[in-house]
């Protein structure tokens, strides 16, 4: 999976997640354990994708560095 492809993804998670939480927020006062559950899990994956962006950088620098040295 590309990574413009698989932060597509972790965003649209991100965005189900928060949704969610909106939700039980909204609609059951009692289960506001369920929101901050959802709300972690919206903040995990934003982790992720930050995680997904710098992996993406490393390996480009290396890649670029590995070039360099060829020619």
């Amino acid at each position: 999976m590309e990574h413009e492809e698989l932060g597509a993804k972790l965003k649209q998670l991100r965005d189900e997640a928060l949704r969610i939480a909106l939700f039980l927020e909204t609609a059951y006062a009692k289960q506001s354990s369920c929101a901050r559950l959802s709300y972690r899990a919206a903040q995990t994956i934003d982790r992720l994708r930050s995680a997904l962006d710098r992996q993406a950088f490393l390996d480009y620098c290396q890649w670029d560095t590995q070039e360099k040295v060829q020619f």
